[in-house]
């Protein structure tokens, strides 16, 4: 059986309405990779978030970042996208890593689950076409969860983020993305955004 990179099969026959650059942004299969850089904004409202999540950035006006995706497989050979951000702020260098995985919804649909290293943690994400294929939004849409070890524990609803990112086509080889991740009760607690470029 033909192998189908994830956000394709996520995404079904919407995938081909996509833009060109998010179709070579997203179309990986294991073995393959693209390279991302450019410059953003980041922001947070609290500094002391970055004691519980070490990911969150750090408020800046001009930020150098560089992103390696590949296809991958999981331990169980499913494939995934694997995330190696690395933002190049004026007093430190910071990078954080996640890995992207199949799942599916209470109705059986696909969605994807969002897994972060530090802290041990993921989030239900639904993928949508926006903009005539111009643009996709990822969402939080269900269950989100916590890992002690092997074991996952889903998280109670006030201790759950709400997450938004969208990317839209700029040209072939350009795209704006912008992430805002918040809570429920405390609203934006951080995000950034601006323009990238895939390098091959």
């Amino acid at each position: 059986m033909k192998d189908i990179s994830l956000f394709r099969t996520v995404l079904g026959r919407d995938f081909n309405r996509l833009a060109r650059v998010l179709q070579r942004h997203y179309d990986l299969l294991p073995g393959q990779q693209i390279v991302a850089q450019g410059l953003m904004k980041s922001w947070i409202r609290f500094g002391a978030l970055r004691l519980f999540i070490p990911f969150a950035p750090i408020n800046s006006d001009r930020v150098e970042v560089r992103v390696l995706n590949a296809g991958v497989r999981d331990t169980q050979g499913h494939i995934c996208y694997r995330w190696e951000r690395e933002f190049r702020y004026p007093t430190r260098t910071q990078h954080t890593e996640t890995l992207t995985k199949p799942a599916a919804s209470a109705n059986g649909e696909y969605v994807i689950l969002d897994t972060f290293a530090q802290p041990p943690a993921a989030v239900t994400l639904k993928l949508s076409v926006k903009e005539d294929g111009c643009a996709l939004e990822q969402v939080a849409d269900g269950p989100q969860f916590a890992f002690f070890g092997k074991t996952r524990i889903a998280l109670p609803g006030f201790m759950c983020l709400t997450t938004h990112a969208l990317e839209r086509a700029l040209s072939d080889d350009a795209f704006y993305t912008e992430v805002t991740i918040g809570h429920p009760l405390l609203g934006r607690l951080f995000g950034y955004a601006g323009e990238l470029r895939i390098e091959n």
